[in-house]
């Protein structure tokens, strides 16, 4: 509203007459002043109260209009995050699935993966136990022809594993120092880091023999029953490979 127009309002409603006119008698010109100043305030009072209203009025129309937009944004937000958690929701039951066929496949690899014919399985590996006699070096060569090598012998529970298996034989293992005397090393090349040697043993055979591959005694106390050969001893030997 123009400021214009509410004076145009004040006029209207505020008429300025003369108060001789109801008594018949004309007023002094102090009392007259007197009276058109009592109107005149009267009327700047409707106006400041007026314009107050407008102004009241104004702001609370602008604080409701503020208030109504962060309501809209708060529901937007709540709606946002209404469809990021569905999302997560989605997600994390795509993950289970997921993990549920992959715990499907592995236990089907675990089921799948067997040994061949006259194998036995431990763990992860393929153990194989001949029953002819040959030298370290013939009884390696059958291993690589199987796709094996020589038994490594990894840790206690493996040690445990294979003389329970021997029956009356004595194989090779595939344990040597052919390179540097004294240095026992695998048939990968790594260096055992736990023994079962029998007591006394290795010895290198003593007396000027030479004796510089490993074989397990049968029969004996798995915690130490290795012991060193000549390399052109004819035992029996084990082959692992990986299932």
């Amino acid at each position: 509203m123009e400021m214009s127009d509410i004076y145009a309002n004040v006029e209207n409603h505020v008429k300025f007459s003369d108060p001789g006119e109801s008594t018949g008698t004309k007023p002094s010109g102090g009392e007259s002043r007197r009276y058109k100043a009592a109107v005149l305030g009267s009327g700047l009072l409707s106006l400041l109260l007026l314009v107050g209203i407008i102004v009241y009025w104004t702001y609370n129309k602008e604080m409701v209009h503020g208030l109504e937009e962060s309501l809209l944004n708060l529901t937007e937000e709540r709606y946002q995050l209404k469809t990021s958690l569905l999302n997560l929701t989605e997600e994390r039951d795509q993950l289970k699935t997921s993990l549920l066929n992959l715990t499907e496949e592995r236990d089907q690899l675990k089921t799948k993966r067997s040994c061949p014919d006259g194998w036995k399985k431990y763990y992860n590996s393929c153990y194989f136990l001949s029953d002819k006699k040959q030298s370290w070096y013939d009884s390696r060569q059958d291993c690589r022809r199987k796709g094996a090598d020589l038994v490594i012998i990894e840790s206690s529970d493996e040690q445990e594993f294979i003389s329970s298996i021997l029956g009356k034989t004595s194989p090779w293992i595939g344990l040597s120092d052919r390179d540097t005397e004294g240095t026992w090393k695998w048939v990968d090349g790594t260096v055992p880091t736990t023994t079962y040697w029998r007591q006394y043993q290795p010895d290198n055979g003593g007396w000027g023999a030479k004796e510089d591959c490993a074989h397990i005694v049968s029969n004996s106390n798995p915690k130490s029953n290795w012991n060193d050969l000549s390399c052109t001893t004819v035992q029996t030997w084990i082959c692992e490979k990986m299932a």
